[in-house]
């Protein structure tokens, strides 16, 4: 639809300034970038957007999946502002899947569906109705289980496992990005770059966050069960959420445990007899199993344990938990509890009726994807 440049500027002003975004600043700020883009004609893409918005190195070739993460969420804010505040707007604007660039359309006269039929079709359409009940009858969405029910019913946020970075010499004597898993956040980096003249001088603290393939599969399989009853979860960075950000609702996280991120706080807070600390798992005192440790930070390459637990979080939240520190242990664990088949047989076996546990696995594989999973010991979460 031709619209004109200010018509496109009070539309984006409009819904800038509405209540559903007061409070998602990267989506309002990247709504306004991209209306700016629009009314300059510049066709966008992935990297275009991860340079001038999120000022991301030009000359780096590392891949961050935060474009699409954010262009996902804010195309989901613009669903849910028309929904309910922008619901009578005479114009619509739209991010198409597999798109960057703002759409602008006027929205269509709504016609009342009884003043088309007519007395000689009221047969037709009768069965037309029988043969759609039926159809959604046959269609319902699968009844929900006593792990994913409670994620689905409530707001719920994904939280990825990113991993802070440093900008400076590389092994190869290249300046790029560097991980240190003793930092892990800006006031790491600038706390410990106190101490060292060297860092100080040498370093900054890098301008993107990295995550691995196991990002890319759980997001992906999780969406699935989420949208077999048509809903969602928001998805943000483990690095850039504090802890207040997760007591606020539902939580899931997939990711390591090396990057010492808030949800290790709330596991050892809520297990009894497991703790994680020092890249371990350990079990003590157990009234049915054998004190043991399990080592988190394998190389990863063949084989490696994942712990998998559903625990209460506060204020009646609940925080569903994927830990492994290389992508076969999280890929095989999501895997595993979004199968239907896998995920039921997992319930009725080993949980007891309660929806909290904790279950560890050895994941095997080959360059990084899993081949067989074994499920190493369970226990119901007091």
């Amino acid at each position: 639809m031709n619209i004109n440049n200010e018509k496109k500027q009070l539309l984006i002003s409009s819904i800038r300034n509405s209540k559903t975004f007061s409070k998602a600043t990267t989506s309002n700020s990247l709504l306004q970038y991209l209306c700016d883009a629009s009314i300059n004609e510049i066709v966008l893409k992935e990297s275009i957007i991860d340079v001038e918005f999120f000022k991301s190195n030009a000359d780096s070739d590392k891949s961050s999946p935060r474009v699409r993460v954010n262009i996902y969420n804010l195309r989901k804010k613009l669903n849910e502002y028309y929904q309910v505040e922008g619901k009578e707007d005479a114009h619509i604007v739209s991010i198409e899947k597999g798109q960057y660039n703002l759409h602008f359309t006027k929205r269509p006269p709504i016609k009342s569906f009884y003043s088309k039929i007519k007395l000689k079709n009221v047969v037709p359409y009768g069965l037309i109705l029988i043969m759609l009940v039926a159809f959604l009858v046959s269609n319902l969405p699968p009844k929900k289980d006593a792990i994913w029910g409670s994620y689905i019913e409530k707001p719920t946020s994904l939280y990825i496992g990113d991993i802070f970075g440093i900008m400076g010499n590389t092994a190869t004597g290249n300046y790029g990005w560097n991980r240190d898993y003793t930092v892990n956040s800006l006031s790491d980096y600038y706390a410990l770059s106190q101490k060292s003249e060297e860092l100080k001088t040498n370093t900054k603290p890098a301008n993107y966050t990295y995550t691995t393939g196991m990002a890319v599969i759980a997001t992906q399989r999780i969406e699935q069960v989420f949208q077999q009853f048509n809903t969602s979860p928001s998805i943000k960075f483990i690095s850039q959420s504090s802890i207040a950000d997760i007591k606020q609702e539902n939580a899931i996280y997939v990711g390591p445990t090396k990057n010492n991120n808030h949800f290790i706080h709330f596991f050892n807070q809520s297990n009894k007899y497991f703790r994680i600390s020092n890249d371990s798992l350990f079990l003590k005192g157990h009234p049915q199993l054998a004190d043991t440790s399990f080592y988190l930070n394998s190389s990863g390459l063949t084989e490696e344990y994942a712990v998998v637990s559903n625990i209460p979080g506060p204020a009646n939240t609940n925080q569903l938990l994927f830990f492994s520190n290389h992508d076969i242990g999280v890929s095989s664990t999501i895997e595993f509890f979004t199968n239907r088949e896998s995920l039921t047989s997992f319930i009725k076996k080993n949980t007891n009726n309660s929806p909290y546990f904790i279950a560890v696995f050895k994941a095997e594989g080959k360059s990084r994807t899993n081949t067989k999973l074994e499920l190493i010991l369970t226990s119901a979460i007091e």
